[in-house]
């Protein structure tokens, strides 16, 4: 089965990151997956409401996704 349109993101202080997609890990052999590692933050950190004061990686990994759906959307 070939799997697609899959955004990791990854807290940096979150001990679960370890067992995700990552650069450091040397698993993202699939082109067809995106991830993101969160400067700073923890578990879930991108799911929270979004906030002015956010940190730039937190705000970037946003950004990503609101890229890659709108690439995923525009394939469809």
């Amino acid at each position: 089965m070939d799997v697609n349109n899959i955004y990791f993101t990854n807290g940096s202080t979150d001990p679960w990151s370890n067992l995700s997609m990552t650069d450091k890990l040397g698993n993202s052999t699939n082109p067809n997956l995106d991830f993101y590692m969160i400067d700073g933050a923890a578990h879930c950190d991108d799911l929270r409401t979004a906030k002015e004061n956010d940190s730039a990686s937190l705000k970037g990994a946003r950004h990503k996704l609101d890229a890659l759906i709108n690439k995923w959307l525009n394939q469809a």
